[in-house]
């Protein structure tokens, strides 16, 4: 599988984005709360309602948040390449449900694996002044573990057919080379998201001053109402963010032509470049087919006389 270095800046990627959410941004907005309200919203009502049973909820998310992961890349890719999306193909996502619960938690282990190289670290450095900045130096290789196989969803959903462990694979393949590209694009939408905190912030400050109990409380309702406004807030970024990824994505893949994403984005399927193939290959046999044919040169007919003065020298030129 071929893939390309991103050289373009992080600021092309994400206008890029908002090129392809021009004019569809609330239907992004609409998919990106539905797809969060189902990850999170059952589980909260289940722990709000069965406090005690927290585990309910987590299997929930266990069996649920792969699949829709898959079903929003979907989602995502479709809306970036102007290819038909529709909030249902969230739900695709569901039809290749071991692929997707497989994919996700076989990401989450690789990741935990990385990060256990942090704990002597985490050990050695507990008491010393700069604790936590060593601390966080420690978790850059599982930061780049995460990095390494951040294409695999994409992947999935371009390729339904490949297995959990290829998708892997090719996501490693793809970033190889673009890893501090993608570090820095997620780093710009730091201030997008600290921005979408604000209502939820100031929503804690009210219930603070009124001294209401902790709205943070997990399993109240206050929680509930709180993680609700976080999920919309966030929803709000949220489908920039990875819609800017989808760009990130079809560039690393090439998918997305080099050439043109300064001005506007070109994605090209297969169908497409095959068809583009069929219409050079007309052109060609059309241009064929007008070329003139070379005239004949037609000798003029001989004279008698002429003819014999030609045997004669051929005779001549035998002796």
């Amino acid at each position: 599988m071929e893939h390309f270095i991103v050289t373009e800046r992080c600021s092309t990627v994400r206008m890029l984005a908002r090129e392809a959410l021009r004019g569809r941004w609330k239907f992004g907005i609409a998919a990106t709360l539905v797809y969060n309200a189902v990850i999170f919203i059952p589980g909260m009502i289940l722990s709000t309602i069965f406090p005690q049973a927290s585990i309910i909820s987590s299997v929930y998310s266990i069996l649920i948040t792969g699949p829709l992961l898959l079903g929003y890349s979907i989602f995502i890719l479709c809306l970036f390449r102007n290819q038909n999306p529709d909030i249902s193909q969230i739900f695709y996502g569901l039809e290749r449900f071991g692929k997707a619960i497989g994919l996700y938690w076989l990401i989450i282990l690789f990741v935990f694996l990385w990060t256990l190289v942090a704990i002597p670290i985490m050990i050695i450095a507990v008491g010393i002044p700069f604790f936590w900045p060593v601390a966080l130096a420690a978790l850059i290789p599982a930061m780049i573990a995460a990095m390494r196989y951040s294409q695999a969803f994409f992947i999935l959903a371009d390729n339904p057919d490949i297995g959990v462990l290829e998708s892997i694979r090719r996501s490693k393949m793809l970033m190889a080379g673009n890893k501090m590209k993608y570090f820095l694009l997620g780093l710009s939408f730091i201030g997008w998201f600290a921005l979408a905190m604000v209502p939820f912030f100031i929503l804690g400050f009210i219930y603070g001053i009124a001294g209401v109990y902790d709205p943070f409380a997990y399993g109240t309702i206050d929680y509930l109402f709180f993680t609700l406004v976080l999920i919309v807030t966030a929803s709000l970024i949220e489908i920039y963010v990875y819609v800017s990824f989808a760009a990130f994505y079809d560039l690393i893949s090439g998918n997305l032509r080099p050439g043109v994403v300064q001005t506007t984005a070109e994605v090209i399927s297969q169908d497409q470049v095959t068809a583009q193939e069929q219409t050079v290959e007309q052109v060609q046999v059309a241009e064929l087919e007008q070329t003139p044919e070379p005239e004949q040169v037609i000798e003029p007919e001989q004279t008698p006389e002429q003819e014999q003065a030609s045997e004669q020298e051929e005779t001549t030129n035998r002796e």
